[in-house]
């Protein structure tokens, strides 16, 4: 985790850091990524270097995928296993598909940011940010899948649970981290309550 504290990158006019505060990390940014690019070199240059970073990039994709669903798949499968790809596809797509449904939260990206509620029309704090923190399970390593398991989660507001459960997974023989599972942060979040301002 040290190789990434008090780090931060510049993309296309974009800051994104990092930083450790007691048992938490918090990942800012000043934007959603522009497209999957600026999200793959976030990914490759700063957020997947530790378990403790990947997860802040579910809000993003989370959100680039509700803009434009082709450059939304580009981003999960960037930083997402194969299985864990194909079940955020399979929920997200109704997430956003029609804003007249009921079970459409379109701000439910918004709800995995510091600052956000249901009673605030999910307005999060700026500049963005992730709180991250490692679950009470135990890390695990896997000779079947040939790498280690970590068990993090999201600290947000939009859910009457506050902890959103992330899985992480790093392959032995990579460098970078992925996620392997994370249905808790994109399940129904608390409704609204006003007139959601969106992110920039």
């Amino acid at each position: 985790m040290n190789q990434v504290l008090n780090a931060s990158v510049a993309v296309n006019g974009h800051t994104y850091s990092v930083r450790k505060s007691d048992n938490s990390v918090l990942v800012s940014f000043t934007n959603i990524p522009t497209d999957s690019e600026e999200f793959k070199k976030v990914y490759q240059d700063l957020l997947g270097k530790s378990e403790y970073t990947v997860p802040a990039l579910i809000p993003m994709a989370l959100e680039i995928y509700a803009r434009n669903p082709q450059e939304g798949e580009k981003c999960i499968a960037t930083f997402c296993t194969f299985t864990a790809k194909a079940e955020m596809i399979r929920i997200i797509k109704d997430k956003f598909r029609n804003p007249d449904d009921p079970y459409c939260q379109r701000y439910l990206p918004a709800a995995l940011l510091q600052g956000a509620s249901n009673k605030n029309a999910y307005t999060p704090n700026t500049p963005y940010t992730v709180c991250i923190e490692h679950s009470v399970n135990k890390d695990q390593e896997s000779d079947m899948y040939n790498g280690v398991f970590y068990f993090m989660q999201i600290i947000a507001e939009g859910w009457d649970t506050h902890q959103r459960g992330v899985q992480v997974f790093k392959p032995f023989d990579k460098e970078l981290y992925q996620v392997s599972g994370c249905p808790a942060t994109y399940t129904g979040c608390k409704p609204i309550r006003g007139t959601w301002p969106g992110l920039v």
